[in-house]
């Protein structure tokens, strides 16, 4: 036989669904009050820390409204103010735009733009600094040697000379290598010989064969002559001044610009010829590469892996 539910537990089920109900829309009430107090938190928070950093990066904190302690540089003396850290920013984007600026000129504008600045840094008392000019096809195959090599220490050949006297002032000293070369000596000993050393380092000769006195073309004459055309390695180390010089060069490089043409080679004969001419004073007649002329013919003698070892890195080594 089947029961009928009595009146009184019809009226305690609709009882309890409308208990259960009610739980659910508190519940979610609780959930949204709660949801809504956090995000108008948060972003009041994060409205004032965007107005905070706007102000601090934008204005000028006055002596009556002195920035927190974390951002309070060391006290300067009283008559220059110490504003290192936006001199350091304003550095570090200015030598970013210089650095997109030179690449996007011409080999013309790039030339006037070093004279510019050379001309304009007469008082300048930085530190003096070793550029390294790296001249290579590709990306450098020993780069994580050099990186080592700089850990801690942080025409292409005109072109070079004159980004790097328009990137920083303070470049008293110019190397340029190729992708194959490798330092024998740390950092330190080779920026210290360099920057005691009032010479550049350019290794030049008077060639009499025919990869020499051979290449010399008579329609130089008679700016260059015959007597005064040299060779050299086109791995050099030069002095600011000098390098100002090869860059500023508005008579003989064009000469060779017109006359120097193949079998000639600029990076062998311009440069040598031009500081043998003007400047020999001023160069060691010496190199801080080691170059091997000794087997003749036009090049230099080029060393394959297996001609690199201790013992003919040791003798490179005893010639500096």
């Amino acid at each position: 036989m089947e029961l009928s539910p009595t009146p009184s537990q019809w009226i305690s089920k609709p009882f309890n669904i409308m208990n259960i109900n009610h739980i659910y829309h508190l519940v979610f009430f609780t959930i949204g009050i709660s949801l809504g107090i956090v995000t108008t938190l948060y972003f009041k928070s994060f409205s004032f820390q965007l107005q905070y950093f706007l102000n601090y990066h934008v204005t000028t904190p006055s002596s009556s409204s002195p920035l927190p302690q974390y951002y309070q540089p060391p006290a300067p003396p009283a008559s220059a103010p110490d504003s290192s850290v936006s001199n350091t920013a304003s550095n570090s984007m200015t030598r970013s735009k210089v650095f997109d600026l030179v690449h996007n000129m011409s080999d013309q504008e790039l030339f006037l733009k070093a004279i510019e600045v050379e001309e304009g840094m007469k008082s300048n008392t930085s530190i003096p600094k070793v550029a390294f000019l790296f001249l290579a096809k590709g990306a450098l195959p020993l780069g994580p040697l050099w990186e080592k090599f700089f850990k801690g220490n942080e025409d292409a050949e005109r072109r070079l000379l004159a980004n790097a006297l328009v990137d920083d002032p303070s470049n008293e000293r110019f190397v340029l290598l190729s992708e194959s070369c490798i330092p024998l000596f740390n950092f330190t000993t080779i920026y210290t010989y360099l920057l005691r050393s009032s010479l550049s380092f350019l290794n030049i000769f008077d060639d009499p064969r025919k990869p020499g006195r051979g290449r010399y073309n008579p329609l130089m004459s008679p700016a260059i002559n015959l007597t005064q055309w040299r060779k050299g390695s086109q791995w050099f180390e030069l002095h600011r001044n000098l390098a100002f010089s090869v860059v500023s060069d508005t008579k003989y490089y064009p000469i060779f610009q017109k006359y120097c043409l193949p079998p000639c080679y600029m990076d062998e004969h311009y440069i040598p010829t031009f500081v043998h001419m003007m400047y020999g004073g001023m160069n060691s007649n010496r190199s801080v590469t080691f170059v091997d002329w000794s087997r003749g013919g036009p090049h230099p003698r080029k060393f394959g892996w297996g001609d690199v070892t201790d013992e003919l890195l040791n003798g490179m080594s005893l010639r500096f």
